[in-house]
């Protein structure tokens, strides 16, 4: 028997492959790492620290386009709904105002209709079933000032 494999441990284990297409020298971040250079930038509230240590997944990587550095600010759930677009965009925020160039992104096998709406008005990059679902939209955001 096979042990069950979260979506989590997916994106982590094929996160080159899923945005390798778009991205290159795509690497999961360790999130301590990412913390110490956050805080190098700012000094991080209780608050924020925590904000980070929640996020389910940190991928750096390059455009292939812009040969733009970004990190994926990933939340990955079984279904998407409206607090992962939430939490995903408020993370890719707080990293932004550390200087980090950030993207929000959602991952799993299904999408509420709420929270489509959500990552849409917040523009956030979604991905099912290990599929980006706007292959544009990821292209036109490594191309935006971050």
């Amino acid at each position: 028997m096979q042990p069950i494999q979260t979506r989590e441990h997916f994106y982590r284990e094929n996160a080159s492959a899923i945005f390798g297409r778009y991205l290159k020298r795509v690497k999961v971040m360790n999130k301590g790492e990412l913390l110490e250079q956050m805080n190098a930038a700012k000094a991080l509230t209780d608050d924020e620290w925590r904000e980070i240590v929640d996020l389910d997944l940190a991928v750096e990587a390059v455009s292939r386009q812009t040969s733009q550095e970004l990190i994926l600010a990933m939340e990955v759930s079984w279904t998407i709904d409206r607090r992962d677009v939430e939490g995903a965009v408020r993370r890719a925020a707080l990293m932004r105002e550390c200087g980090l160039p950030a993207i929000p992104v959602v991952a799993g096998n299904g999408l509420l209709p709420g929270a489509k709406d959500s990552a849409q008005d917040h523009r956030v990059l979604v991905v099912l079933d290990g599929r980006i679902f706007d292959k544009e939209f990821l292209v036109k955001e490594t191309m935006a000032e971050l």
